[in-house]
């Protein structure tokens, strides 16, 4: 009996393990097929929609590809909820990452911004938005139209502009190259369920010892 307990523990924790599974969405390995200048007065945005995979998602991070920066100072990525009107509505996270991206003439990097303690629901659609407010120069903003991605969830094949912080203008076709990453939160009926079963465990072992 005490090696079926310890069986049942470790199945436990396998079932733990499997349950937090990494989701998301990606296509940031694909090639610019346009891109797009952008200075200090303009705000970009990318959206997604999570899948029905669990309740809730932990945010971890949010990549974004970049071209050519310069003078970029105090750049801010942000996750916002819809407004319903296919535009950004309200801040939701602000994420932390390299406040001043730099990448040279004819080359593209990538730049990761993680999350703390940001919860996301399921079948929601977000925004994730970014500008710099510091700095005068510019950077280019590359895009891919073809609307393929890699993950579970979904990026809608558009971006959107803000150029006086109040008022976006129509979507745009070709989606911002990034990858959105999270972790699925177990349903408390999975917990639930892990608990009971290690109870039982220990009941049958403590009568077995009697």
């Amino acid at each position: 009996m005490k090696k079926l307990l310890i069986l049942l523990c470790l199945g436990n924790l396998l079932v733990l393990t499997g349950r937090a599974q990494s989701v998301g969405v990606s296509n940031i390995d694909l090639s610019p097929t346009t891109t797009v200048w952008r200075g200090n007065t303009d705000i970009i945005g990318g959206t997604f929609t999570t899948d029905a995979s669990a309740d809730s998602f932990q945010l971890n991070s949010v990549t974004l590809q970049l071209g050519y920066t310069y003078l970029v100072e105090n750049f801010t990525l942000q996750l916002m909820t819809d407004s319903g009107s296919n535009a950004p509505g309200s801040v939701i996270a602000t994420l932390s990452g390299v406040p001043n991206p730099t990448v040279g003439s004819g080359e593209y990097a990538n730049f990761t911004y993680t999350a703390a303690a940001v919860t996301l629901a399921s079948e929601t659609k977000y925004w994730i938005t970014w500008g710099y407010t510091e700095g005068t120069g510019s950077m280019l903003m590359p895009f891919n139209d073809s609307g393929n991605t890699t993950g579970a969830w979904t990026l809608e094949n558009v971006h959107i502009f803000n150029f006086d912080a109040s008022n976006w203008l129509s979507p745009v076709s070709g989606a911002p190259l990034m990858s959105i990453t999270a972790t699925a939160v177990p349903e408390p009926s999975t917990y639930a369920a892990i608990l009971g079963l290690g109870a039982l465990g220990f009941v049958a072992w403590r009568k077995r010892r009697k």
